[in-house]
């Protein structure tokens, strides 16, 4: 994140998009030695005279624009490797995208990323945990468990088959009446009960470890969130599960809202999230060359063969 500042030119100033555009300029030349390629730039506020934030400043009279400019940077070695794999398939990169940024943009209501709000997207091995204020992601971090290992756990508990154990893991109910059943069909059509509370004990304290991991990255990231600042939760790893929202609200002590996908047509939702995110942010940038255009048409103008 970077924070800087232009002054507003003219007998009666107010601040135009040349302004806006200068401003953006001007963070990125203030990049102290960037550690890798600016991939995505976006502006967390502006201010106009020290006023309210704002993310639409164009028109306001003032004399000055200050503006929190947050960028996403992708490694070099990335970026070459993946632009010479495609050259090899006679494929022209025309850019790269943040995945998160997307994911965020399109999960978290505009209103909500008018003050702080963290997105949590739970995965198959790993969960990231992102803060988005206005259009930019201001803090990230990976962590190294997801619901693979939810799966693992009841592997090992149960000495069943991992694939077995995914099907318990998506059947399970958070805070299921005492003696709840469970029942899944096995590889060989056959069907297998297991005690319900049983299963509880094993995917409860997995999901307590990893919302515990979460409140204290987000506790370390030095991000203030205040009583409105709501927690979005998406990805495959915990949300498909039934009750996952109102059990980690309750582990967190915090708003917890689940994610809504706009990619209607993915079941579950939350597993495509992250894609379905990166194509919105790709299709909100390059310029449609027709407002009818299709999906495969609006892909190939972005990796033009």
């Amino acid at each position: 994140m970077i924070e800087s500042s232009v002054t507003l030119q003219g007998a009666d100033p107010k601040v135009t998009s040349a302004d806006v555009e200068k401003l953006q300029r001007q963070a990125t030349e203030m990049l102290d030695r960037p550690t890798g390629v600016i991939i995505h730039r976006s502006p967390a506020w502006f201010k106009v005279d020290g006023g309210q934030k704002t993310l639409e400043p164009v028109d306001q009279k003032g004399s000055t624009l200050e503006g929190m400019i947050g960028f996403v940077l992708a490694d070099q070695f990335f970026v070459n490797d993946v632009t010479e794999r495609l050259r090899e398939l006679n494929i022209e990169v025309k850019g790269f995208f943040s995945t998160s940024v997307g994911e965020a943009m399109q999960m978290i209501p505009f209103e909500e990323r008018d003050h702080t709000a963290i997105l949590v997207d739970v995965g198959y091995l790993s969960t990231e945990v992102m803060a988005v204020e206005g259009d930019a992601l201001i803090w990230q971090k990976v962590l190294p468990v997801g619901g693979a290992h939810i799966t693992l756990d009841l592997a090992y508990g149960l000495e069943k088959p991992f694939d077995m154990c995914e099907k318990i893991k998506r059947s399970y109910t958070f805070n299921a009446p005492k003696n709840t059943q469970i029942e899944v069909q096995g590889e060989g059509g056959q069907t297998e009960t297991f005690d319900g509370d049983q299963i509880s004990m094993m995917v409860d304290a997995r999901v307590d470890e990893m919302l515990e991991m979460i409140d204290e990255a987000i506790k370390k990231s030095g991000i203030r969130l205040g009583n409105w600042s709501n927690i979005y939760f998406t990805g495959g790893g915990l949300m498909p599960m039934t009750g996952a929202r109102v059990y980690a609200a309750s582990k967190l002590s915090r708003n917890v809202r689940e994610a809504a996908a706009k990619t209607v047509k993915l079941k579950p939702a939350q597993i495509y999230a992250s894609g379905s995110g990166l194509l919105e942010l790709v299709y909100n940038t390059i310029e449609l060359e027709e407002q009818d255009e299709g999906l495969f048409d609006r892909i190939k103008r972005f990796f033009r063969r």
